[in-house]
């Protein structure tokens, strides 16, 4: 019976994983397309001020031109970064791979709480799991350990995880930042740049 509980548990987990390392690429899709479109604020507005006599008077033009260049490399080797990721290619492999998984889960829900002998339980569990594997090695995308780590601590009651409000509250936070603290480091840095430049 431990076998069919393992695997029942590996099936059920790693699809669950797979679900919210799809959602979590989605979200990085939208942080990024949000960052691109950032950047190009920037380089407009540092542009505008070579337009306004008034604020141009207040900074000096060398400046600005570096500042703008600088801002305009940010953007294109973010671009160029983010346009190789494919967030969204990513989400949709991780998403079908999980539909997939669903259907061999629901195979293994039967098997798990059939009413069948031991001996038939098992060797339907290793059919499902000969499945399982080939629709893992199938994906050339995986989840992280902190989708895992997700799943598992919100089904923590099913799992028996003992986790307080506050270690849950923690976790919750770092899984929040870890996604976007990246993006953010790249919307801020152009401010710094320019507070650096201009207000040296």
């Amino acid at each position: 019976m431990d076998r069919i509980e393992s695997a029942y548990q590996r099936i059920w987990k790693t699809r669950g994983a797979r679900f919210i390392a799809h959602s979590n690429y989605l979200t990085q899709n939208k942080c990024s397309n949000f960052t691109v479109a950032i950047l190009s604020v920037y380089i407009i507005v540092l542009s505008c001020y070579f337009i306004s006599p008034t604020l141009k008077s207040k900074f000096n033009p060398d400046d600005l031109n570096l500042v703008i260049l600088a801002a305009s490399l940010l953007t294109l080797v973010f671009s160029q970064i983010e346009g190789s990721k494919d967030y969204k290619l990513k989400a949709d492999k991780l998403h079908r791979n999980a539909m997939e998984l669903s259907e061999i889960y629901d195979e293994m829900q039967s098997v798990y709480h059939s009413a069948d002998a031991l001996n038939i339980k098992e060797s339907k569990t290793d059919q499902i799991l000969k499945k399982y594997n080939q629709l893992v090695q199938k994906c050339d995308e995986n989840h992280n350990s902190y989708d895992y780590e997700m799943f598992e601590l919100r089904n923590r009651k099913e799992l028996k995880i003992k986790k307080n409000w506050f270690e849950v509250l923690i976790f919750n936070i770092f899984y929040y930042v870890r996604i976007r603290i990246y993006f953010f480091l790249w919307i801020i840095t152009p401010i710094l740049i320019f507070v650096f430049v201009t207000i040296k």
